[in-house]
């Protein structure tokens, strides 16, 4: 007997989160400063994008066009997304990285009611303040030498929950793969027009990889990490309801401290403090949707477009 087709998505699923989970670890590999990574991981991806959409025959521009101001922003938002977080992983290490990603749910519990002018929920001002314990353990357990790229982190969570936000806007107006695609090639313009303006300028920047070993990770970040994770991720979502798609994806932050943990030994460069600390901001991250689905349940918040719905 096969599996039926919720059973393939969820598979499917949890396969791109783990694959997502590797991205801050291959970010901490690849010997080249943030901006150059993102450049050569946009330009990679779209490369790679071109097939899948000729393969799914996904031609419809107009849909596009008729979005490009949120597309717009999402590049943007996009672009210093990742910038910020990698970032953040060669200021501190990829296991500060990844937990500072697992706030963007808190960041757009309060992004999201200002930028769709929906009412601020109660319950979601509570399970931000729930994180709060959390940071400040991570923050005293972190060295001096890794507190910019705590912040820088931070700032890299804000940024994504600005794109899912804007994102979300628009995710019933066409192909999510379509957009996709479109939004990292504003965010690869851009990043090319602030390259060659640090060009012109005499600033120097380390843009080539050095390594072969770079070229290797940077292929598998761009094209297993991104466009093919990007896919299953985007086909599985149409089996599943949009509260258990969010569930599994609060597992991404889990799937890569543990993955730093083994693969880049960052237990030894963190305390017990980053742990318990971490344990709390996912364990709340975690719990959140759940929560807020009973409080759905038994009707003390209303069904609208809120953050995880």
């Amino acid at each position: 007997m096969g599996l039926s087709d919720q059973s393939k998505a969820y598979i499917g699923l949890h396969i791109a989160i783990l694959f997502f989970g590797l991205t801050a670890i291959l970010g901490d590999l690849i010997h080249l400063p943030s901006l150059s990574l993102v450049w050569w991981r946009l330009l990679i991806s779209l490369l790679a994008f071109i097939p899948v959409i000729f393969i799914l025959r996904l031609f419809k521009l107009s849909s596009v066009w008729a979005v490009k101001e949120d597309i717009f922003k999402v590049g943007l938002f996009l672009v210093i997304h990742w910038i910020t977080f990698f970032a953040s992983v060669k200021l501190a290490n990829a296991s500060v990285g990844v937990l500072c990603l697992a706030t963007t749910s808190c960041m757009t519990a309060i992004v999201e009611p200002i930028v769709t002018r929906r009412p601020f929920r109660l319950i979601e001002f509570l399970f931000g303040l729930c994180v709060i314990p959390g940071m400040i353990l991570v923050v005293q357990s972190v060295s001096s030498d890794m507190t910019l790229g705590f912040v820088v982190g931070l700032f890299s969570a804000l940024f994504a929950a600005l794109f899912t936000t804007f994102n979300k806007k628009i995710v019933d107006k066409g192909s999510t793969i379509l957009f996709t695609f479109a939004e990292l090639l504003v965010a690869f313009v851009l990043l090319s027009i602030i390259v060659l303006g640090l060009t012109l300028s005499g600033k120097s920047l380390e843009f080539l990889p050095q390594r072969n070993i770079d070229w290797g990770y940077l292929l598998f970040l761009s094209i297993v990490c991104t466009t093919i994770c990007y896919t299953i991720a985007f086909r599985s979502l149409r089996h599943m309801t949009a509260f258990s798609a969010n569930l599994s994806i609060n597992l991404e932050p889990v799937y890569g401290i543990i993955l730093a943990w083994w693969i880049l030994n960052d237990n030894e460069e963190m305390g017990s403090s980053f742990y318990y600390g971490a344990g709390l901001i996912l364990l709340v991250v975690f719990l959140f949707p759940i929560l807020e689905k009973y409080f759905l349940r038994i009707k003390i918040i209303k069904p609208d477009a809120g953050t995880f719905h």
